[in-house]
């Protein structure tokens, strides 16, 4: 283990635009470097005030090791619907 970073998203989508995609791990997906090891959970967040939106929260927690070198990629598939997007990167201590 070299070190870790953490990924967090934040995504909104109108409910009626989801079709049959939702805010799990069937229709967000992570592809990461195999230097990387990357676990991940999507997860839907309720409102009380929003009903006709869905937001999605994603942490992405990847584990990495001391062969990485250059620049890596971390690729996010979102559902088309989800097109507002927060997101934060923090490295972990080492880094």
């Amino acid at each position: 283990m070299f070190g870790k970073i953490g990924i967090q998203l934040q995504t909104v989508a109108f409910l009626g635009a989801l079709g049959n995609d939702a805010c799990d791990k069937k229709s967000v997906k992570v592809d990461a470097p195999y230097h990387f090891n990357c676990t991940y959970e999507a997860k839907e967040e309720t409102t009380t005030t929003l009903t006709d939106v869905v937001l999605c929260s994603t942490s992405i927690l990847c584990v990495v090791d001391n062969s990485v070198t250059g620049t890596q990629d971390v690729q996010v598939q979102l559902p088309r619907a989800f097109q507002k997007l927060n997101w934060d990167v923090q490295p972990g201590g080492y880094w």
